[in-house]
C-alpha cells in the first residue's frame, strides 16, 4: 500500500482523509463527491503527503458555507498543500499559490485556531 501513487475515492461517503496519511507516494487523489465537512478532517491529514500534486475535493461539504460556495476554499487548500499542481481538475498557477499565502497572512489568526496552532 505504501507505493500507491493514484487513488480514486470519489463518490463515496468518506468523512476523513486521516487513513490516507500513510501513503507517502500518493501523487493523485480524487475525493470529490464525498462527505468531508471540515479542513481539519479532509485537508490537514494530507499535509504530510509531500508527493501529492493533484487533488479533487469539490462536491464535499467543506467547499460550501451555509449553502453557498466557500469563497476561501481554494486559498485554504492551496495554503495547506502548496505543492499542488492541480486542484479540482484546474491547474494551479504560481500566482494562485502566492495569493493563498497573502490570504493566509490576512486570516492567520483564524487559521491558527482552526489548525490547532499550526505555524507557517
Amino acid at each position: 500500500l505504501s507505493q500507491i501513487r493514484f487513488l480514486d475515492l470519489s463518490d463515496n461517503a468518506i468523512t476523513s482523509t486521516s487513513p490516507l496519511s500513510h501513503l507517502p507516494q500518493l501523487a493523485i487523489l480524487y475525493l470529490h463527491a464525498n462527505r468531508v465537512r471540515t479542513f481539519r478532517e479532509g485537508v490537514l491529514p494530507l499535509t504530510c503527503l509531500k508527493m501529492l500534486t493533484n487533488v479533487t475535493l469539490h462536491g464535499n461539504p467543506l467547499e460550501e458555507t451555509r449553502g453557498t460556495t466557500n469563497q476561501h476554499y481554494r486559498n485554504y487548500v492551496l495554503y495547506l498543500l502548496p505543492q499542488l499542481l492541480k486542484l479540482d481538475f484546474s491547474n494551479v498557477t504560481k500566482q494562485n499559490v502566492e495569493d493563498s499565502r497573502t490570504w493566509a497572512q490576512i486570516f492567520r489568526r483564524r487559521l491558527m485556531m482552526k489548525e490547532g496552532g499550526r505555524n507557517g
